[in-house]
């Protein structure tokens, strides 16, 4: 990783720093294909982000399931879990399992809500991926208006995965397509750490190898930017640490992915990655 700052000096007013970013939410479900209770978390995920659209998923596989994360522990020590399927929603607010899907998406669009209400999201991003062979660099930029720490994790995904999954309430366990599966960590499993002085764009570099077997169109990255609680207020969250998810963004391994027009950035992908 190689990470460059361009602070904005006081003589500049570049457009963005007067825009209100909009807050995509992060909704990560720890689970397993030998979980029978675990499809009405899946499935309310899902719901609620067809209903509210700026929530990118993410799913993390126990161990035994086949489609196991290797380093799930990382994630399971950092957000207390004690089982699956369990719900976290922005690295703050836990979702426990019901079988009512209608009430699980309800609570999951709360949860998302809360997080846009509660805090100011300070962060836009952009990332511009270039795959040769099996390697795949990616170039990051981020603009952010709030001194402070921050950081960055970026993960691959993988969609459109057939693989067996145990479900109590049909009683039927069948091969289904599992989307939004953690695969790689391409930075520190809970982010890089970095600091703002001031207003700034910030551009990282990462590069990772991609499993020769694995279908390229099926991928995608999850760009995740994490900051403190500010002033250390954690008004109705867990005790999961210093930070929240500011804002996230996922998109293909061979597109240029950036905020919509009218969301976080008012810029094309093109205006934001030189």
């Amino acid at each position: 990783i190689t990470v460059s700052q361009n602070p904005v000096s006081s003589n500049e007013n570049p457009g963005w720093v007067s825009q209100n970013f909009a807050h995509n939410t992060l909704g990560m479900t720890f689970t397993a294909t030998w979980c029978g209770y675990c499809p009405s978390m899946s499935e309310a995920m899902k719901l609620s982000k067809s209903r509210n659209g700026n929530i990118e998923l993410m799913n993390i596989h126990a161990p035994g399931s086949e489609l196991e994360y290797q380093d799930y522990h990382i994630f399971s020590n950092q957000y207390f879990i004690n089982g699956t399927p369990t719900g976290i929603i922005d690295g703050r607010i836990m979702i426990k399992n019901t079988n009512d899907v209608e009430a699980l998406a309800e609570a999951i669009t709360e949860a998302a809500y809360d997080t846009e209400k509660r805090f100011v999201t300070q962060s836009a991003i952009s990332f511009r991926p270039e795959l040769n062979g099996n390697l795949l660099n990616i170039e990051v930029l981020l603009r952010i208006k709030n001194p402070g720490p921050y950081k960055l994790a970026m993960y691959l995904l993988q969609d459109n995965i057939n693989a067996n999954q145990t479900n109590y309430y049909t009683g039927v366990n069948q091969n289904i397509v599992h989307d939004n599966i953690l695969i790689k960590s391409i930075s520190e499993h809970l982010g890089d750490p970095f600091t703002i002085n001031s207003d700034s764009e910030t551009s990282f570099s990462y590069m990772t190898v991609i499993p020769e077997d694995m279908p390229v169109n099926n991928l995608r990255i999850l760009a995740v930017v994490f900051t403190e609680f500010p002033n250390g207020d954690r008004s109705s969250s867990e005790n999961f640490g210093n930070y929240y998810v500011d804002n996230c963004l996922s998109g293909a391994v061979n597109i240029t992915s950036s905020t919509e027009i009218g969301g976080n950035e008012v810029l094309t992908p093109g205006d934001i990655i030189k």
